[in-house]
């Protein structure tokens, strides 16, 4: 199911991308022209109040998502499917 992705332009501020996904939380991020970036996490899409909120200067932002873009572990599966290929 393809992730609910919706981006805003924040004149002076950045850019922020609001994700849905399909567990029903509501994930907002907010990248600042200077490279910053907030993390906020909704427990319910129509939660006001976010239950975690983050904020990453540019280079940890950037390690994270090399974490969660898996550069370095590999999903098991993904390994054994690329072994059978």
């Amino acid at each position: 199911m393809p992730l609910e992705l919706k981006e805003t332009r924040l004149p002076g501020v950045g850019v922020k991308w609001t994700m849905t996904p399909a567990g029903g939380s509501r994930i907002t991020v907010i990248q600042h022209n200077d490279g910053d970036r907030e993390v906020y996490v909704h427990r319910r899409r129509s939660d006001e109040e976010p239950a975690v909120v983050l904020e990453l200067h540019d280079d940890e932002a950037r390690q994270l998502g090399a974490l969660l873009g898996g550069a370095y572990e590999r999903p098991k599966i993904v390994e054994e499917l690329e072994m059978a290929l």
